[in-house]
């Protein structure tokens, strides 16, 4: 479903939530490479990139999904590198 075209809000968020756990491990991914992931402009993760901390600041669902995302993978990846190429 992350990968189909559809305009659904699920989907969308799925995507958005992925794109920003990408960046997070690897800050050296650009977003024209993490569009091609998902069959997606770079403009469209660029998008997401913004709606993602707009979100974040004014969706408590959104930020609770998200943050609960990425606990899980920081239990399966471990804590992410830090680095400056933050999206």
């Amino acid at each position: 479903m992350m990968i189909s075209p559809t305009k659904r809000r699920r989907a969308v968020d799925s995507r958005r939530m992925a794109y920003q756990i990408m960046f997070l491990y690897n800050r050296k991914l650009s977003r024209k490479e993490a569009a091609a992931v998902f069959n997606r402009d770079h403009s469209t993760v660029t998008c997401s990139v913004y709606s993602h901390a707009d979100l974040m600041k004014s969706d408590p669902k959104y930020k609770e999904t998200y943050l609960m995302l990425e606990k899980k993978v920081t239990l399966q990846l471990g804590e992410p590198k830090t680095g400056s190429n933050a999206p």
